[in-house]
């Protein structure tokens, strides 16, 4: 593997800024180490709109069209990248076709303008969470759920009166014909039934419903829209929870009647998770952890184990239903 040139490698302290929103400058960089957060101003607010990590690229499209930057790039913690400048690049480009650039030129102004789509729906989210206490994307993301959810029994305890076991393809092409429009990703939903053991595909093509797993989960949707809670934790805080069930070993039976356990910062080893500080309040606020010091924090184990799987089946839908 080639090495990369030393001058074009830079270094940047937790906190400091790299790019600035609507500033002029045309540098691309590709991450080697670290987290950046990316935010965009709009009505007052910032907006965070991706956390970046090693090998993502930021700083693109200014790269290449010239335009102001469109978002603010900081550092979450200390960070090294490879920066590449315009100057250096267009004498790369001049080896390319004419036609090539304008090409590229509009699918990045393209670009741009998703990426004030984004930074619109994401600001109207905002606001109806803090000041009108709704939220109304995982209000939509609650409700499409729940309807795949009784669309797919019906289907199957149909499919399921005619002898034998329901076959998988055919429950899959029947579900597909009468949900009609639907904002989820049929495959991406069928997939995880499956590896969140809610669903056996055999290789005969047989289909076994694992019921007492999915009636939980269905009723925990029922549940959250009766009482208009609709939780939907950051990826920091689902990330946190990924931790959070590593230590407690998810598999080891000593954890099954233990309703609290308390664990240290440093067996999660928080001081090098990016917004973690922001994860444990969100988490604490869900009273799915409590905090007992600035060292350690007391879990729920039962809600920890239950939140990580439902929240994680959540963000694999999250930006469908965000029409982005």
């Amino acid at each position: 593997m080639n090495r990369m040139p030393s001058e074009n490698v830079q270094t940047f302290a937790k906190g400091e800024i790299l790019i600035r929103e609507n500033e002029i400058s045309r540098k691309m960089f590709v991450i080697t180490s670290g987290k950046v957060r990316v935010t965009k101003a709009y009505m007052n607010q910032k907006i965070t709109l991706a956390i970046l990590g090693e090998g993502e690229i930021f700083g693109e499209m200014s790269f290449v069209d010239g335009q102001p930057r469109s978002a603010t790039i900081e550092a979450l913690t200390p960070v090294e990248c490879f920066v590449l400048d315009s100057a250096e690049a267009e004498q790369q480009f001049k080896g390319l076709p004419e036609w090539l650039m304008p090409i590229v030129r509009t699918v990045f102004s393209r670009l741009r303008s998703a990426d004030t789509r984004t930074t619109v729906l994401a600001s109207m989210n905002e606001i109806e969470k803090r000041h009108f206490k709704r939220d109304s994307v995982a209000e939509d993301l609650y409700r499409e759920l729940l309807r795949l959810n009784r669309v797919f029994l019906l289907v199957y305890e149909r499919s399921g009166t005619t002898g034998g076991k329901p076959q998988a393809k055919n429950v899959l092409r029947e579900l597909d014909e009468v949900l009609g429009d639907h904002t989820l990703n049929l495959q991406t939903y069928w997939k995880l039934l499956c590896e969140c053991d809610f669903l056996d595909e055999a290789e005969s093509g047989d289909l076994t419903l694992q019921r007492v797993n999915f009636d939980k989960w269905t009723e925990e949707l029922k549940s959250e829209i009766a009482a208009q809670t609709y939780t939907l934790l950051s990826h920091t805080s689902v990330a946190l929870l990924r931790r959070i069930i590593g230590h407690l070993h998810a598999d080891d039976e000593s954890y099954s009647g233990t309703p609290k356990v308390k664990v240290l910062h440093s067996e999660l080893n928080l001081e090098h998770m990016p917004l973690a500080d922001e994860a444990l309040a969100e988490m604490a606020k869900r009273e799915i952890i409590h905090r007992i010091d600035n060292e350690t924090i007391e879990v729920d184990v039962p809600k920890a184990f239950n939140a990580f799987m439902y929240q994680s089946l959540l963000k694999y839908f999250e930006h469908r239903v965000h029409g982005i």
